[in-house]
């Protein structure tokens, strides 16, 4: 009877009670499943930067603003697009005409 739960007679202050002793692999595959999804479904985007989501390869309407956000991964991918404005400056820059 691996891997079924099995019924147990406890001694209480109130009296014997029937507990059921469940293995305890089933509750750490789930949990191994569950961090293993949040790992790849969680992403950031950064302070002015947008992200942007594709699903097989086509551009999906949604768009998210900046912070951490979930998405389904393994299907959706995601890309982070800057949106702010980039000021480049230029110094001792010769110039003439002939």
């Amino acid at each position: 009877m691996e891997g079924k739960a099995k019924r147990t007679k406890v001694k209480t202050v109130h009296g014997p009670v029937i507990a059921y002793m469940v293995p305890g692999w089933p509750l750490v595959t789930v949990g191994a499943i569950v961090a293993l999804f949040m790992a790849f479904a969680l992403h950031h985007i950064e302070e002015g930067h947008v992200g942007v989501y594709y699903r097989g390869g086509a551009l999906l309407s949604r768009v998210s603003q900046p912070g951490y956000h979930l998405m389904f991964p393994f299907f959706t991918t995601y890309k982070s697009v800057q949106v702010t404005l980039q000021t480049d400056e230029a110094k001792n820059v010769p110039c003439g005409t002939r």
